[in-house]
């Protein structure tokens, strides 16, 4: 982790409070790659910093209604 105070404006939306993490991979350790993460969300954007390129962005952030359950393919648990 490298910070907790970041921002990210993504077309899902303004996400404040963002958690910025650097990451390698060990089978590629020239790729490095900044992710930001918004809390009860998850990544909302992820971008190549060296070793590669490209940018992924959160478009659309859905939620399940409160009567959704949480067993298999959103069925009520027994």
């Amino acid at each position: 982790m490298v910070s907790r105070r970041e921002m990210a404006e993504v077309p899902a939306g303004m996400f404040t409070d963002v958690m910025l993490t650097k990451d390698t991979i060990t089978i590629e350790p020239e790729v490095l790659e900044y992710r930001l993460y918004a809390k009860g969300v998850g990544p909302v954007l992820v971008f190549g910093v060296s070793g590669g390129s490209g940018r992924e962005e959160l478009l659309k952030k859905d939620t399940a209604p409160p009567t959704a359950g949480t067993g298999p393919l959103g069925q009520p648990n027994p």
